[in-house]
């Protein structure tokens, strides 16, 4: 019988260089799965700053583009203009619209996950001037039109670029 526990013993310290090994593999998963969660964190905020700034960045080059129109208006009064960019058809994969109301524009996705504004720099202020409009990112194009009406009004509108 001694012999026997003798045996045995030697049998477990092949155990517990087994149970050893499959420490170490569960230690190094259970690192890899947080490496794996911090990345995928850590990237999802990335994109959504990308995205804000996008919008952001697009917010401000139509109101830029309603300054400069309103700013021509003042030179030129009884002349009409318009202005086509382009943009991108999708801000962080999803359509947006661009809307254009008297004291700010907002770019927003279809979603509502994400939304954007620029001040239209008091442009709603000037006397006789009416601004507005809404488009859709569908063509990747939006259009800004100024017209004076026969009776003296002013518009300023944001439209799609088609």
């Amino acid at each position: 019988m001694p012999t026997l526990l003798r045996a045995f013993a030697r049998r477990d310290e092949a155990v517990n260089e087994v149970m050893g090994y499959i420490m170490m593999f569960l230690l190094s998963a259970v690192v890899l799965v947080m490496s794996l969660q911090s990345f995928t964190a850590s990237k999802e905020s990335s994109e959504e700053i990308v995205a804000t700034a996008e919008a952001q960045s697009l917010a401000n080059r139509v109101a830029g583009h309603l300054l400069e129109m309103s700013k021509a208006a003042d030179e030129f009064p009884n002349a009409s203009y318009s202005v086509t960019f382009t943009v991108p058809e999708q801000i962080a994969g999803e359509p947006y619209y661009v809307e254009a109301t008297p004291a700010s524009v907002a770019v927003e996705t279809v979603s509502g996950s994400l939304r954007a504004t620029s001040s239209t720099y008091k442009l709603d202020t000037i006397p006789g001037l009416t601004l507005g409009g809404r488009t859709h990112s569908g063509d990747g194009r939006i259009a800004i039109h100024y017209e004076k009406d026969a009776l003296g009004r002013k518009w300023l509108n944001v439209t799609g670029g088609s």
